[in-house]
């Protein structure tokens, strides 16, 4: 769906452009119909735009943060993520989110964050739940993830061949897997509870 920039209005903080538009919407929900500022399930959609997930967001489907586009998640946020969902950066997403109001991406079973090559993330403060992998970095990506908790994930992080992250002060609990590190990756205070998996593998 795309709206002429004359005809939008925006009438929420995430930026939300809506075929009706109007200030009496439910929270922000974003999905394969729906496309936020930086955020969209079509390619090049949104390009240089910037927006912000505020609390109550819903996340569905296939979201992207196109190249060149800014994603920031609001401090304290809650951001629900639906079964499947997959948020791929090409762009940045951002979020700083001071202790202990931690921001927080959680859902049942969804597929997690790749950061895609030349994609940004820079988390501080930031939960994730109940992702499959939680992070996914690839090659001529780099992400920064700091102060956060990665729980319940099937495997907590994966750095590709090529790819880099970087944490400090995080923690991760109730894996349901281990972690694979081919690319580069640095950790400082990193409390890692593997329980009777394999931890961190590298290859």
């Amino acid at each position: 769906m795309r709206v002429a920039p004359k005809m939008a209005r925006t009438c929420i903080a995430a930026l939300l452009f809506w075929e009706a538009v109007g200030c009496s919407t439910p929270p922000p929900s974003i999905s394969s119909a729906v496309s936020a500022a930086g955020a969209s399930s079509g390619p090049g959609d949104s390009s240089g735009a910037t927006g912000t997930w505020t609390d109550g967001t819903k996340l569905s489907g296939s979201v992207t943060i196109a190249a060149g586009s800014t994603m920031t998640v609001a401090p304290g946020a809650t951001i629900a993520i639906a079964t499947g969902t997959t948020i791929t950066v090409v762009g940045t997403l951002a979020a700083r989110s001071a202790s202990p109001t931690h921001a927080k991406l959680t859902g049942g079973g969804w597929n997690g964050i790749v950061v895609a090559g030349g994609g940004t993330l820079l988390f501080d403060g930031v939960d994730l739940v109940g992702a499959s992998t939680a992070l996914d970095i690839q090659k001529g990506a780099k992400a920064e993830y700091d102060d956060g908790n990665i729980d319940a994930s099937a495997m907590p992080f994966n750095v590709e061949a090529g790819g880099i992250l970087t944490t400090q002060r995080s923690t991760v609990t109730r894996t349901q897997g281990g972690s694979q590190v081919a690319g580069t990756f640095t950790a400082a205070h990193l409390d890692y509870n593997s329980g009777d998996n394999s931890g961190i593998m590298t290859t």
